[in-house]
């Protein structure tokens, strides 16, 4: 028996893949799903007409709002093609801990961004996802230089869709690898003026 929850939510195809899926917070709204503590979930309203992966690369050359996480610990999109996303960060003394080695939560999320956007690359336009589960490995410090996050897709099923990242240092050599599992969510529509 189909679960009432399941047969109620609105279906839609996903990047092209040709099935049809159930989207995270359908028919509720987004600003009516609670976070801790019962404040409101607030998401980007989707640029009507344009692709993920167009925003994406308008996003990349300044063209647009900014993330909350670009404007937390300066990191930047460097590229974006279809499947693959490359974020950037120059490290600073702000995001080292007392030991003086970049702590591990920063390199975790350029990873985190940059595999959920990979994804949002072979997504339909409006849709979107969010991180369900994420796992890291971290293979080497890093105490300065230049970070590359490189998220891409791995499979995209239904609702749930897997990326994985490799982030590497200055010199290019592997400083942590992650996976990640994200649910695929639909953007709220852009208001009118």
């Amino acid at each position: 028996m189909t679960p009432t929850w399941r047969s109620r939510s609105p279906r839609r195809r996903l990047g092209g893949r040709g099935r049809s899926v159930t989207l995270a917070g359908q028919g509720a709204g987004p600003d009516r799903r609670p976070e801790r503590g019962g404040g409101r979930v607030r998401l980007h309203a989707r640029i009507d007409g344009v692709t993920n992966l167009e925003a994406l690369r308008r996003g990349m050359v300044g063209e647009g709002p900014r993330a909350g996480w670009e404007e937390t610990i300066g990191a930047r999109i460097a590229e974006v093609e279809p499947g693959r996303v490359v974020v950037e960060l120059d490290v600073h003394a702000g995001h080292r801990h007392s030991g003086g080695v970049v702590q591990g939560g920063v390199i975790t999320q350029i990873a985190d961004a940059a595999m959920g956007m990979s994804l949002m690359t072979e997504q339909e336009e409006g849709l979107a996802n969010t991180t369900i589960e994420l796992k890291i490995n971290f293979l080497r410090p890093v105490v300065e230089g230049r970070l590359r996050a490189v998220g891409r897709v791995v499979e995209m099923r239904n609702t749930l869709l897997f990326s994985e990242a490799d982030v590497l240092d200055a010199e290019g050599r592997l400083v942590a690898r992650a996976s990640s599992t994200c649910l695929a969510i639909q953007l709220p529509p852009r208001p009118q003026p």
